[in-house]
């Protein structure tokens, strides 16, 4: 606070501490004369009603010194010590942690929830005790809530900091409709964070307050939820066509989230201020979005985008913002259908060029899609790149694509164009299988960039791998309905039996590096190591993060025979559970056994178990070390 703040605030301090000063003394000596005088009650009409009213103005005068009192006692506490630009800080935190929700209307019966179809209209949102009374078991989102704003009431210092804070009340405009033309009057000229917020039991009536109290061309964020379950009625229809009709120059990020029941075929927004795009459920059309960093478009599992775009429709709005896109996701969005042509036209050019794209993120049950999508633009080689092989009945076509192949051969589609990828720029591969999250397990292709024999290489753990990792999903058993396993080998092994004539599984058979990062959250499953480890006949080096025993087992206690005859280089990683070195060293001998069996087979050149290590069975590490140094060529074990 400067010196001349400071001084005009102290003045008109004293000011109101003179003013009320003479009150108090006015009302004093005038009480001691009554009490004296016993005069209450007594004389004229006149005098009373003189009296009555000479009393009421120093019960004002009384008050406001009273006010005075609680105004300095609050200036002396440590709080009010701090700078108004700290107070400023302070209510933005609490803005982002305790934001304002509207209440609810209240739920219905069963026979009302059947009966009535256009409830909606005729509920009022109940009040907060009203709501906190009739259902106690409601939640906060349920009964609504005032948020930060309560922090406005608190004191009048407070209150004088927060009502300066234009931008703190314009990016609250639309979260409490009824307060909607209050919070445009305190938010000022600032850019407004519009929110629209509908469901079965919080209707808005779009037409009543929108084009009443907001311009569009003040709107600098939008976020739209509308997930009305039983009518399909959605506002936002009414907002495309008001949007459509003003300017949105001033619109930088647009959230919206829908039930995916409608096709909005509406004109395109301009939007040339356009930064960031999320759209959940739904497709909306802009262009001119000349620095648009992020666009998303997904659809949910449960509700398919049959409304999705045409294979050649996302890439006219992206052509505007190809020097600036940094992150895109496509998933389930893009529709395939008999008649649409998959690729370009050969004369159509090389396609357009995202030169800033960091991130992109594809999901489909096609095996075209991918190519389809090199085919319109290309991405630079750092670009990380994620293809999710999407079950058919999730996808957003609704209908089989041209070739009526599964997602299992658009996963093998997607590792082996990955590994082209990197081939064509003369780059060696390596495949990374991720079971880390078992509700969508992947296989990562990346740039060989050292062998697992360089104790200092970088682990190829998901969070450590570099940039330009390229990692296909597919969903597991929670998730898809069928049955998978959530571990990626048994994904792998299930995705065998369905591979039709033609299907490409190269990348698998000519690999020959791996690295297996490990969450050990199924049982049993080596059955499904061995039927990976028979595709994977030219793999040489093995690189093992964490023990999984069950991976092991497929490596070593084979009933089918020998697996990865050309296996020369294991190496074992941390992990989350210690290592038993005495079953290791079993497993370890029985795959000698089994080498011994084959003509011309070799045992492991080196086998490295890391320092850091952990051992379940520590007294017996000399015992284990000295039984595998007669079962390897080379043995480093925790850097002995």
């Amino acid at each position: 606070m400067s010196a001349r703040e400071s001084s005009m605030r102290a003045s008109s301090t004293d000011v109101g501490r003179d003013t009320r000063f003479h009150a108090v003394e006015s009302f004093r000596k005038r009480y001691m004369q009554l009490n004296a005088a016993h005069t209450i009650g007594v004389g004229t009409t006149q005098e009373r009603a003189n009296l009555r009213n000479q009393v009421l103005e120093d019960i004002e005068d009384l008050t406001a010194a009273l006010l005075l009192l609680k105004e300095t006692a609050n200036t002396t506490t440590p709080v009010a010590r701090l700078p108004p630009e700290v107070m400023r800080d302070v209510f933005s935190y609490l803005a982002f942690t305790d934001p304002p929700v509207a209440p609810l209307h209240e739920r219905l019966t069963k026979v009302e929830w059947e009966r009535d179809c256009d409830y909606g209209a005729d509920h009022e949102p109940m009040s907060e005790p009203e709501s906190f009374e009739g259902f106690p078991t409601w939640h906060r989102g349920d009964h609504g809530s005032l948020g930060f704003v309560k922090a406005s009431h608190v004191c009048r210092s407070w209150r004088f900091t927060m009502l300066s804070m234009t931008s703190l009340w314009a990016d609250i405009v639309g979260v409490l409709p009824l307060a909607t033309g209050e919070l445009l009057e305190r938010a000022g000229s600032s850019p407004l964070s519009l929110t629209l917020r509908t469901s079965d039991r919080r209707v808005l009536d779009f037409d009543y307050w929108m084009p009443e109290y907001v311009e569009p061309d003040s709107i600098r964020s939008l976020y739209v939820h509308s997930t009305n379950g039983r009518t399909g009625w959605s506002p936002l229809q009414e907002l495309l066509y008001y949007l459509d009709v003003g300017s949105l120059d001033s619109l930088e990020h647009l959230d919206v989230t829908t039930n995916g029941r409608r096709k909005h075929d509406d004109e395109p927004l301009v939007t040339p201020s356009l930064r960031s795009a999320k759209m959940f459920n739904c497709i909306i059309s802009f262009t001119g979005a000349s620095i648009l960093q992020r666009l998303s478009i997904v659809y949910d599992m449960n509700c398919p985008g049959y409304n999705g775009w045409r294979l050649d429709s996302p890439f006219d709005c992206l052509s505007s913002c190809r020097a600036t896109l940094q992150e895109l996701q496509l998933l389930r969005c893009l529709g395939l259908s008999a008649d649409m042509e998959v690729y370009p036209p050969e004369n159509s050019g090389p396609g357009v060029r995202l030169s800033a794209l960091r991130r992109l993120d594809i999901g489909s049950h096609s095996d075209q899609v991918l190519p389809m999508i090199k085919r319109h633009f290309r991405y630079p080689p750092g670009c990380e790149v994620a293809f999710s092989a999407l079950p058919y009945l999730q996808d957003g076509s609704g209908v089989p694509d041209l070739n009526h192949r599964g997602p299992d051969a658009a996963f093998y589609s997607a590792l082996s164009t990955f590994a082209d990828e990197l081939l064509e720029r003369g780059v060696g591969y390596k495949l990374v299988f991720d079971n880390s999250s078992p509700a969508s397990p992947s296989v990562s292709v990346c740039e060989e960039t050292s062998t697992i024999c360089d104790e200092d290489a970088e682990p190829d753990v998901p969070a450590q791998q570099h940039r330009g990792m390229r990692a296909a999903h597919i969903d597991s058993a929670k998730r898809r309905g069928v049955l998978f396993g959530d571990n990626i080998f048994c994904v792998l092994a299930e995705s065998f039996r369905h591979l039709e004539e033609g299907d490409d599984t190269s990348i698998l058979e000519n690999m020959q590096t791996l690295c297996v990062t490990s969450a050990d959250t199924v049982k049993g499953f080596h059955s499904s190591v061995v039927t990976v480890f028979l595709k994977t006949k030219n793999l040489r080096a093995l690189h093992m993060h964490g023990y999984d025993l069950e991976t092991l087992k497929g490596l070593c206690e084979n009933y089918r025979g020998l697996v990865l005859p050309e296996l020369a280089i294991l190496r074992l990683s941390a992990g989350t559970k210690p290592l038993s070195c005495t079953y290791f060293a079993h497993l370890m001998a029985l795959r000698a056994i089994e080498i011994e069996k084959v003509k011309g087979a070799k045992r492991l050149a080196r086998l490295i178990v890391d320092k850091d290590v952990v051992l379940a069975d520590p007294e017996m590490e000399d015992v284990v070390v000295k039984k595998l140094t007669d079962l390897v060529d080379e043995l480093d074990w925790r850097s002995r």
